[in-house]
């Protein structure tokens, strides 16, 4: 089974994104760049700054690497480098096993933003990042005021927008899928190493219309920041029930 997942500049997350959907069922991983290669993966030049890097550009260049490598009706992940997809008790492999049967075309998750235990943004990530990074959050909703829902795998190619948030509208009446009720989650590991404000400010400073958001973002984060000694303060979000959420297994 393949994972297409796209990589802007940080690459450390690869050894543990490698291992976790190894376990899933993963065979191929396709690397969407925006600049950094990683051993081991088909790797697919975005020809895309990463200066210029949004969810519009960034869904348009997924599916121009969706449409050229991956078959009709051939079911595929879709992930960041930081994010971890888990639906408790199945293998995202047997989950789109399932979705297949039920006749289903792709299946939706929930962010679940990682945090550690005082919100502060490490330097150095740890091997076991589970545990590094225990608390469940929803800062994308919260603070970013961003989409909280994600695309975990899709029987392809159909196309998907906003940064893989959702499918194209044109494609929206198609049938998603749940199994046993579990929520699949997309945990979130982006809150260490730089502050948020820092990886922000590159895209706030665009004038293009479609960087607006990000502007607003970037106020926003920073007076959370700037209230809470240069942290977040995990008792300011809503704590997400994500099935223990520590390892896929659980």
């Amino acid at each position: 089974m393949k994972l297409v997942f796209s990589v802007l500049d940080r690459c450390d997350l690869w050894p543990q994104f490698k291992a976790h959907y190894e376990a899933q069922g993963i065979t191929e991983f396709i690397c969407v760049s925006y600049g950094p290669k990683i051993p081991g993966t088909k790797h697919i030049e975005s020809q895309i700054p990463a200066s210029k890097f949004n969810g519009y550009v960034h869904a348009d260049v997924h599916n121009r690497v969706v449409k050229n490598h991956i078959k009709i009706g051939e079911w595929f992940i879709v992930a960041d480098l930081d994010e971890f997809s888990v639906i408790p008790g199945i293998s995202l492999q047997q989950a789109t096993e399932q979705a297949d049967i039920d006749g289903a075309t792709f299946i939706q998750g929930l962010f679940s933003d990682r945090l550690t235990i005082d919100g502060s943004f490490p330097a150095q990530l740890q091997d076991n990042i589970w545990e590094q990074f225990p608390i469940c959050t929803d800062i994308t909703s919260s603070i970013n005021k961003g989409a909280c829902a994600k695309i975990v795998a899709i029987k392809g190619p159909m196309p998907v927008c906003a940064g893989h948030h959702d499918l194209d509208k044109s494609l929206i009446s198609k049938t998603s899928y749940v199994p046993s009720t579990m929520c699949p989650w997309v945990h979130h590991f982006k809150w260490w190493g730089v502050n948020p404000c820092e990886f922000f400010w590159g895209r706030g400073n665009e004038k293009d219309c479609r960087q607006t958001y990000y502007r607003q973002e970037l106020v926003r984060m920073i007076k959370h920041l700037n209230d809470n000694n240069g942290k977040f303060n995990a008792e300011s979000f809503r704590q997400l029930n994500t099935i223990r959420a520590k390892t896929w297994q659980t």
